[in-house]
Formats: structure tokens, sequence, C-alpha cells
């Protein structure tokens, strides 16, 4: 397994995600508690120190330790309705935390709670993501 620092773009991704889905409970849990870039800002720092935990626990024996990286939202703190959002933007939502799951799975913290409400997050956008294609509105409903 490859282990790395997600990129600036993954995180603003992310974070954006948790913008648009803020009225999910988790998102309280992933200490995002106001609305303002600031507070989206502090999110992402704490993604990233989450990241970089990981990280540090798979190169235990390097002798030198990761730093998280400085993080300032760039996105919207404007909730978008979901329904008009594009597939494709969804998915990628989608496959960016995803990324920074997989990036995060070692040592004890897929056992934090910032770690569990992130793959919540992940399984509420996924249920989105299956309902919002076309396939699923024209399957059989009876």
């Amino acid at each position: 397994m490859s282990a790395f620092i997600v990129s600036d773009n993954t995180m603003q991704r992310v974070v954006q995600a948790c913008v648009y889905y803020s009225q999910n409970p988790c998102i309280v849990q992933l200490k995002a508690p106001g609305k303002s870039r600031e507070d989206y800002s502090q999110l992402g720092y704490f993604l990233y120190a989450m990241n970089t935990d990981a990280i540090n626990h798979r190169n235990h024996r390097n002798q030198r330790k990761e730093k998280s990286p400085c993080f300032l939202f760039k996105g919207s703190t404007i909730e978008a309705d979901r329904n008009s959002l594009e597939s494709c933007e969804i998915a990628q939502f989608l496959k960016s935390i995803h990324c920074l799951l997989y990036q995060c799975s070692e040592g004890e913290v897929p056992e934090s709670t910032l770690y569990r409400a992130l793959e919540e997050l992940e399984e509420r956008i996924r249920s989105c993501y299956a309902t919002s294609t076309e396939d699923y509105r024209s399957a059989a409903w009876d």
C-alpha cells in the first residue's frame, strides 16, 4: 500500500462535500459546527492531521516524521441544493473522500471519531449518488 498526504485539491473537495452535506449529523462529528470559511479551514486541518498520523504510523521506522500541511478552504461555504449537483461532481466528492480514507487507514486512525464520521459521510454520499442516476430513476418501483 502506498501512503501519502493527499493533495490540496483532494482536501478542498472533501471539505466542499462537508459543506454541501452539512445537514447530516456526521458533520458535527467532523468538527465543523460553524459555517464560516475559518471553520471549514479548521476541519481541513483536522483531516490533514488525521492523514499525517496515519502516514507517520505507517512509516514508524523512518526517523523523519511528516508534519500536517496548512489548509485554507477556498470553496463555497453556501450549502448547495444537492439535487442540483451533477453526478460527476458527486462522483468526484466520493472518490476524494475514498482516497483520504484509504490514506488514513493505518494505526489507530480508523478507530477515531473523525475517521468514522468521514466513513459515514462517504456512505451518505454514495447513497445520494446511486439514487441520482438515470438508471435508478427509471428502475421499476412496484
